[in-house]
């Protein structure tokens, strides 16, 4: 080659460099600031439908606090010294292991119900838990002691604070609350609780801090499990008939200043996410982000390029979010094939500009045979991820 041919190659080259050079930074594979196996704490891979439990809990990772990750999953009863249940899976309980965002180091251990019991958990105000069984919901704090519960019996024990009232004592029918539908709103001090059954359901808002009930509000349309929560509003999104089929979002105002509930229609974006008080992302089957205001009036959109976007996590402050993105390879009736997820990965955005700021792809890239489960920290700075039994802290940047 050529002096002049290899300089021309070189300036190639390096405007490709220039021209990729922001896509590389957000493509380019990270590494992760620590890694923790949860074998460690005694994590156990449940077996037959006990394992599709076990994966199906809505929160199994979350930023307690800047300082505090928390991580749920299953352990064997064996491990923890718990009477085996006879029900089927108990031989499985969850539990979960607080680690220190700095270190990875583990500083606390709490085992909780059965993994076939309706269970969730979520963080809330005040470094504090939400956990929801089949008997009621909890408020905990960093030392798992349990601060407040609220039973389906229409009864409220406090364990900590001052006497509750006889009307705050009488939250719920005698009847389970839908675990999939427990919300919290992004300031952590409001959660709902949805008791769903045939066509109309109650939504009940509760203060995080002491499990008082602030609310409550009757729905004659059925709630779906794409629905989400502000300290003001609660939204859901079901399918309106039709072809095509179009999805309609709900919003159901509780606090002041009230207004009255209202229906918008938003072709296929039917999962609804608050990432602040004021601001609700659209995600779904319809290949775009929505940036929505309070009111349902859209400020920004995203196009995905094709891609579709699930399991939307915004942090705390409201700056970023991350979300899964792939896309659906067609399955084919004739050779019994089912649609297939393919080039799937997991990236944060800004929110106000909707731009990608990280990526992480699954390995292999070609088919997502696990996706995991993130969070990201209160700032932004931080996405701890989930996969199997093993959780990773990658830095997103400042």
């Amino acid at each position: 080659m050529s002096s002049r041919a290899h300089l021309l190659l070189l300036r190639a080259v390096s405007l490709f460099l220039v021209g990729i050079g922001t896509a590389w930074a957000v493509t380019g594979d990270p590494v992760p600031l620590w890694e923790f196996d949860l074998d460690k704490v005694g994590y156990t891979q449940p077996n037959g439908k006990s394992w599709i439990y076990a994966r199906g809990l809505h929160e199994p990772i979350f930023f307690l606090d800047s300082k505090t990750l928390a991580v749920t999953y299953p352990v064997d009863n064996s491990h923890v010294g718990l009477t085996t249940s006879e029900s089927p899976g108990g031989r499985y309980v969850f539990a979960t292991a607080l680690l220190d965002v700095g270190s990875g180091e583990v500083q606390k251990q709490g085992t909780w119900g059965n993994v076939f019991d309706a269970f969730a958990i979520a963080p809330v105000a005040g470094s504090r838990l939400v956990v929801l069984d089949r008997l009621g919901i909890s408020l905990y704090d960093k030392s798992f002691r349990q601060l407040a519960r609220i039973s389906h019996e229409r009864d409220t024990v406090a364990t900590e604070g001052p006497p509750r009232s006889p009307q705050s004592r009488k939250l719920f029918p005698d009847v389970n609350i839908d675990y999939r539908l427990l919300k919290v709103s992004p300031t952590g001090n409001t959660f709902v609780a949805v008791h769903s059954g045939g066509h109309a359901a109650v939504v009940y808002v509760l203060d995080s801090t002491s499990l008082d009930k602030i609310t409550e509000v009757k729905q004659s349309t059925m709630i779906s499990f794409s629905s989400d929560a502000s300290d003001t509003i609660f939204v859901f999104a079901n399918w309106a008939l039709g072809l095509p089929a179009r999805a309609q979002l709900h919003l159901v105002p509780f606090r002041p200043p009230e207004r009255p509930s209202s229906t918008i229609s938003l072709n296929d974006c039917g999962e609804p996410k608050f990432v602040t008080d004021h601001l609700l992302l659209m995600t779904g089957p319809c290949s775009e982000l929505l940036l929505l205001d309070d009111k349902g009036q859209q400020i920004a959109a995203r196009d995905l390029g094709g891609y579709r976007a699930a399991n939307l996590g915004p942090s705390r402050d409201g700056s970023r979010f991350a979300v899964d993105l792939f896309k659906v390879k067609p399955g084919s009736s004739w050779l019994d094939r089912p649609p297939k997820l393919v080039d799937g990965r997991l990236v944060v955005y800004d929110t106000v500009r909707l731009d990608p700021i990280f990526v992480l792809w699954p390995r292999p890239r070609s088919s997502i045979k696990y996706r995991g489960s993130y969070a990201l920290s209160p700032d932004g700075n931080l996405l701890a991820v989930l996969r199997d039994n093993r959780v990773m802290l990658y830095r997103v940047g400042n």
